[in-house]
């Protein structure tokens, strides 16, 4: 009996193998958006978007010269920061704060500011301290012409160079996220939280000289001094702002 001989199979060609292609990211996407935010932010500072206000898609494509896309990108972006909410089925809005929400800002925002005072005396150059200094300077001149607008337009400027100072990237961001928030506030609360511009001005002083000096433990000592906030002026902030009573034509205050 003859043994069966197995029959061979065909043998196939092998095929290359090909991958699938990932998709690309785009890495610049966060470049591109920028300054669309940015543009964006500084109108709700300038009061010219008020808060509760709905902020179009399509009027906002258009006058950037961009599809929907990148501006829905924009405020959903915004919305992680506080700034926009988003409502379902309604859209893209200006925050609108609460009593609460904008009393813990206050609270977080004065904590920044103390943390900025203190790194800023260690960590600013020279070139750092010598602008404060000036600021300081020009702070005074407004003082004694009676330039109140002036005056805390510059008072802005300084912090804002105090908190650049400490070349802390998070803490200047989370800075600028808060007051973003509560700058349609900002007269409003000015109203309650500053003191008379020369008593201001001393605070300011004090803080400027004990960072140009390179003291940080002065330097935080004189900024918690500044901003704290005593329980009284807390209830009239619940009050004032449970009331509404913040009118919106303030919201253009600096």
């Amino acid at each position: 009996m003859t043994a069966k001989t197995a029959k061979k199979r065909p043998t196939r060609p092998l095929r290359p193998h090909t991958r699938t292609a990932a998709p690309k990211v785009d890495t610049n996407a966060g470049e591109r958006l920028d300054p669309i935010l940015r543009v964006i932010e500084e109108d709700i500072v300038a009061g010219k978007m008020r808060p509760g206000q709905r902020l179009d898609e399509r009027t906002l494509a258009q006058r950037f010269g961009v599809s929907r896309t990148p501006i829905r990108e924009v405020l959903v972006r915004m919305s992680s920061l506080g700034i926009v909410e988003l409502k379902r089925n309604q859209g893209a809005f200006v925050v609108e704060l609460s009593s609460g929400r904008l009393i813990g800002m206050l609270e977080v925002m004065a904590e920044l500011k103390v943390l900025a005072a203190r790194q800023s005396a260690r960590r600013m150059s020279i070139e750092e301290r010598q602008h404060l200094v000036a600021l300081r300077d020009e702070m005074a001149q407004c003082v004694e012409i009676g330039n109140m607008q002036n005056y805390f337009d510059k008072a802005t400027a300084l912090h804002d160079a105090i908190c650049e100072g400490t070349h802390n990237a998070f803490l200047v961001e989370s800075t600028r996220n808060i007051q973003v928030c509560l700058c349609a506030y900002r007269r409003h609360l000015s109203r309650i939280l500053h003191l008379p511009l020369q008593t201001s001005l001393d605070e300011n002083r004090n803080i400027v000289d004990a960072i140009v000096r390179g003291d940080a433990a002065e330097a935080e000592h004189w900024m918690r001094q500044q901003t704290e906030l005593r329980r009284e002026e807390f209830a009239d902030l619940i009050t004032l702002v449970s009331e509404k009573s913040i009118p919106a034509p303030l919201a253009s205050a600096a």
